[in-house]
């Protein structure tokens, strides 16, 4: 179980640097970062055998099966009532058109998404 764990997070972490957009990013590290941990936890449990501590960790699996998708679907809800539109394009071309250029928080210039459009038009 710690094995399949730790492949979870390898997925994870390949996901995260393959995928295009934040939306996809956030979605790899949700599912695949859930199951590495119930799995790792699972695996603990069978290793050390069933005790006080199995029981913690059960509590500890239950929340963060709980708390995980929540949280993940808070912050992707936060980010696209800021304005970061997901990508249309699944191949992971014209990434331009994902970028939020009118963001204070990612300092990038407003003037950029302007001249941005005037090229395209």
């Amino acid at each position: 179980m710690i094995i399949v764990g730790a492949a979870f997070a390898l997925i994870t972490a390949i996901g995260m640097l393959r995928f295009p957009d934040f939306y996809a990013r956030l979605h790899a590290g949700a599912k695949c970062l859930t199951a590495s941990g119930i799995n790792i936890m699972l695996g603990v449990i069978f290793i050390q055998g069933f005790s006080f501590n199995s029981l913690k960790l059960i509590i500890v699996i239950g929340f963060l099966g709980i708390v995980n998708p929540v949280t993940t679907h808070a912050i992707s809800r936060a980010a696209y009532l800021f304005g970061l539109d997901p990508c249309c394009d699944s191949k992971g071309e014209n990434l331009e058109d994902c970028v939020v250029y009118s963001s204070p928080i990612l300092g990038l210039d407003p003037a950029q998404k302007d001249s941005t459009e005037a090229a395209n038009n």
